[in-house]
């Protein structure tokens, strides 16, 4: 599980990378978050960053946009997403 590594700079570097996607809607989104958020993000934000970069593009793209309801622990970092 990825919320057992080690909480250091590759951790950061890893979520980082993996916000590089494939639709451009998304990936701006990602990418201007990470410019304002990454380094102040608790643990368990990062946990829930993680658990968001699993979903394919579009799925993403829905909960971030609020096109689909999200779950409740997921809501207060999508609405910093957004932002």
């Amino acid at each position: 599980m990825e919320g057992a590594y080690e909480r250091d700079d590759r951790w950061l570097e890893r979520l980082r990378w993996r916000c590089r996607r494939g639709m451009l809607e998304t990936d701006v989104l990602l990418q201007r978050f990470l410019v304002r958020h990454l380094d102040g993000l608790s643990i368990g934000d990062q946990d829930i960053l993680a658990q968001l970069l699993e979903l394919d593009d579009n799925t993403l793209l829905d909960y971030l946009l609020g096109r689909r309801p999200a779950p409740l622990n997921w809501g207060g970092l999508l609405g910093r997403m957004g932002e």
